[in-house]
């Protein structure tokens, strides 16, 4: 009986415009599979349930699912703005009774696991009402939940800040991805509840260090990736506006002699109106766009780059579990504690500085590209995250 393995319902990022948040949801179902039955899977963004297609769990919602209902919600968005847009979303999954399905599922199970992406925030402030509402129905049920491999921040607003101390009272683990997130949760939940692991995205692979030595063989000029950020990002037009100008004029100062290719290329699918801005402004015929539909298309692009100027942590982290050297422009906390999080040495800058830094990124590139050492640097640190993860694997 010691044995058997808890019936769970696992709540994730598993619908989303992010291809970060997808593959972290796809490696986070691999790991709860290792401990427990998981008997139902829930988006968290949507509360809908998806449902597991094939033998190797892909989903039939995932950011695969263009078409005429994500051509209606950017028509939504444009007219009602983001902020409208997502209490509109909220006041329809309580009006329509989308929680009751998942409450049922969930009286039928042993524990909850929520988990995944920057969850416990309140730029949306959506985001902590659905969390309390989903462990306030677990509670009144005796069910134990758990929220995992989370970041925290900005937490902008007092009451968000009382339902974080109302619902860790509630839950039995809590675990971050970073030392920054657990510093900003500290007030709101017992230390005994709080942990930190590495993100599950951040997974170890032998054949891609291999293949990034090999790759490197052969590589004479460089290519270079930019992750372009979206608008959300920045806290107003103005900011964002400066953004642009500070990438326009960091690729115009970029020697095109030193480069073969610079492109640009989000993992965020609303990421690419900015780089849509940002092109239309530069006369340079070896910037180009890659878009971006799945985590396929993330493995063919940075098996072509030579270094990336990151901006979207999961960029960050694809590069780092590929072998890929890169530099970090950190536009949020969540960033630097990635960083810190991989003691590594690779460089990171305020994203509102970054036009101080142009010679120190062009001089990164450079030096760190076709890289023997820093590969091996790299592959260093991913087995020591390895190991780590191989100790404490989430209970």
């Amino acid at each position: 009986m010691g044995n058997e393995k808890e019936n769970v319902v696992l709540i994730s990022f598993f619908k989303s415009e992010n291809i970060g948040d997808i593959e972290l949801s796809k490696e986070l179902l691999k790991i709860v599979e290792k401990k427990h039955e998981v008997k139902s899977i829930y988006d968290f963004s949507t509360l809908n349930k998806i449902i597991i297609k094939d033998e190797n769990k892909t989903t039939n919602e995932t950011m695969n699912d263009y078409g005429f209902k994500r051509w209606l919600k950017n028509i939504i968005l444009l007219t009602l703005g983001r902020k409208n847009y997502r209490w509109l979303t909220y006041h329809r999954i309580v009006k329509k009774n989308i929680l009751m399905g998942l409450f049922k599922e969930i009286e039928y199970c042993q524990r909850v696991i929520i988990g995944g992406g920057n969850m416990l925030m309140d730029r949306d402030k959506t985001w902590p009402l659905r969390m309390k509402k989903i462990i306030d129905h677990c509670y009144k049920n005796k069910i134990k939940v758990d929220i995992v491999y989370v970041g925290a921040g900005p937490i902008l607003y007092p009451s968000t800040e009382r339902i974080y101390k109302e619902i860790f009272d509630k839950i039995e683990t809590l675990m971050v991805r970073d030392y920054r997130s657990k510093s900003l949760l500290m007030p709101y939940v017992e230390s005994k509840k709080i942990h930190i692991d590495y993100d599950p995205a951040l997974f170890y692979n032998q054949e891609k260090y291999k293949t990034r030595l090999k790759s490197i063989e052969s590589k004479k000029n460089i290519t270079l990736g930019i992750n372009v950020i979206g608008e959300e990002c920045f806290p107003s037009q103005l900011a964002n506006d400066k953004y642009l100008r500070n990438m326009y004029e960091l690729i115009n100062c970029i020697d095109e002699d030193s480069v073969e290719q610079i492109i640009l290329f989000s993992t965020a699918e609303k990421d690419y109106i900015n780089i849509n801005k940002l092109i239309s402004n530069i006369s340079n015929s070896k910037v180009t766009i890659y878009n971006i539909k799945d985590y396929d298309d993330i493995v063919e692009l940075y098996s072509k780059l030579s270094f990336l100027v990151g901006g979207r942590m999961h960029s960050l982290i694809f590069a780092q579990s590929m072998f890929l050297p890169y530099i970090a422009l950190a536009w949020d906390n969540k960033v630097y504690g990635y960083l810190e999080m991989l003691d590594n040495d690779f460089s990171v800058i305020s994203i509102e500085a970054v036009s101080d830094h142009f010679n120190y990124i062009k001089s990164s590139m450079l030096d760190n590209s076709n890289n023997t050492l820093i590969i091996e640097k790299m592959n260093h640190r991913n087995l020591l995250i390895k190991q780590s993860r191989e100790r404490w694997i989430y209970k």
